[in-house]
């Protein structure tokens, strides 16, 4: 009798902690990903009572994100909001970054970028207040590609609000928030436009954008009728000037425009690092009303995002003067057409290997 009712026990306790992963991985996939690859797969351990997250090679883009900068900051997004849907259910964890495996293992672990432990109550693990209430918004942050409003009520609070949290965090990844006077708006719309350009004439480059506008549960989003159409124009027609049109017009009106920077240049634990910030700066951001609009293009050419540094060096007012490298450019705000619906995810069970 005894040995059942340890087995019972037992049989709870792994119940409870596979609910409890699930729950993680399920918050971890609603992160944002460059054309929504969703690069990421997890492996949960039983024995360890653990999460394992890798980069999923097979999500590659390898014209736009050769050197995979943007798979780590999509993978450290996906950290973010396993840190804060952990807090807002109470659930203890541990979270080691590129853990070390033996040499024998490494062809087993290839692009294993973190370890999730979920640890016990009893273990001394407080739980983030401030990393719980931001856990409520996974689901309804959102990025919009339409103009934002050039006013926003109560904007400084918001902004005050938003640092509160962020500087709380990690001093590894440098950020800056502001309003930008007109000279370095219209600079920042120098490097949108130039990037822009020099993507849209890579034919490479427009067939792999192409590939990902999907009606399935990855990718742009287009529907069934007319995907085709669009991903053939896409391939054809160069597009950079109309769009450069547009992403003007939402850096022109926004009332905040952030840039992040990394102390330690491109390596990987920085990129996770900076990735988890960015996830806490946008779930922030929604909570108190705001929303994102990427500007990715500055950072993927090499050229551009060598003077955008130049300019994230000027930005950021710290003591510590380390050279700051760019990795993240996006504009703050309300949308004036706040209906634009969330882009789709794969199923829990098809991130799970």
């Amino acid at each position: 009798r005894f040995r059942l009712v340890c087995q019972s026990i037992i049989k709870v306790i792994m119940s409870n902690f596979l609910l409890n992963a699930q729950k993680l991985i399920a918050a971890a996939i609603q992160a944002p990903s460059s054309h929504n690859t969703q690069p990421w797969k997890f492996r949960i351990d039983n024995e360890k009572r653990a999460i394992d997250m890798f980069a999923d090679s097979e999500r590659n883009l390898p014209v736009n994100d050769p050197t995979r900068r943007e798979v780590m900051l999509s993978c450290g997004c996906a950290l973010g909001n396993i840190r804060c849907e952990a807090a807002k259910e109470k659930i203890p964890i541990k979270i080691t970054l590129l853990p070390e495996v033996d040499d024998k293992d490494h062809e087993t672990f290839n692009d294993w970028l973190a370890q999730i432990i979920l640890t016990s109550n009893d273990e001394h693990n407080s739980i983030d207040e401030n990393l719980a209430k931001l856990g409520r918004y996974i689901l309804q942050r959102r990025t919009f590609r339409s103009p934002l409003n050039a006013e926003v009520d109560g904007l400084d609070s918001k902004v005050q609000e938003l640092v509160h949290v962020i500087e709380s965090y990690d001093d590894d990844c440098l950020f800056t928030i502001a309003g930008m006077s007109e000279k370095d708006r219209e600079k920042m719309i120098g490097f949108v436009r130039e990037g822009n350009a020099c993507q849209w004439q890579d034919t490479k480059w427009r067939e792999e954008l192409s590939s990902w506008m999907r009606s399935g549960d990855d990718g742009l989003p287009v529907s069934f009728m007319t995907g085709p159409l669009i991903r053939t124009a896409i391939r054809w027609v160069n597009m950079g000037g109309s769009i450069s049109a547009q992403e003007e017009d939402i850096i022109k009106s926004a009332p905040l425009l952030l840039m992040l920077g990394t102390k330690h240049g491109d390596e990987q634990k920085s990129l996770l690092k900076c990735g988890e910030t960015l996830q806490l700066i946008l779930l922030g951001a929604t909570k108190v009303g705001l929303s994102a609009a990427y500007f990715n293009q500055p950072n993927q050419i090499t050229s551009i995002r060598e003077q955008l540094g130049k300019v994230l060096d000027c930005l950021v007012q710290k003591r510590d003067r380390n050279v700051l490298t760019p990795q993240l450019f996006l504009a703050l705000g309300v949308p004036k057409n706040p209906s634009e619906p969330g882009k789709k995810r794969r199923r829990v069970q098809d991130v799970i290997v």
